[in-house]
């Protein structure tokens, strides 16, 4: 995933695009737009597909020791839901 800030955002804001697999778990698209903000402390939320009208993931996850760690769900049809932790590229 790849987040660049957005200026002038009421609160923490980013726009950019991920990457993922999601077809070998039944979903898709595997790429798309993303958005993301960061709340209060250390809480990140993540809209991957946002303008998707057939569904969409969800990540809400935290900060921890470098990464971001949390569950995700998507929202539409078949659904699903699980944990993630999203690495820095190096």
């Amino acid at each position: 995933m790849v987040l660049v800030a957005v200026e002038r955002a009421e609160r923490p804001t980013f726009r950019g695009s991920y990457q993922i697999p999601f077809r070998t778990i039944g979903l898709s698209p595997d790429a798309a737009p993303a958005l993301a903000w960061i709340a209060r402390g250390d809480s990140v939320r993540v809209v991957l597909n946002p303008d998707a009208s057939s569904g969409h993931a969800e990540l809400s996850g935290a900060w921890v020791g470098g990464t971001i760690q949390g569950r995700w769900r998507w929202i539409g049809r078949p659904g699903g839901e699980g944990k993630f932790t999203l690495r820095p590229l190096r």
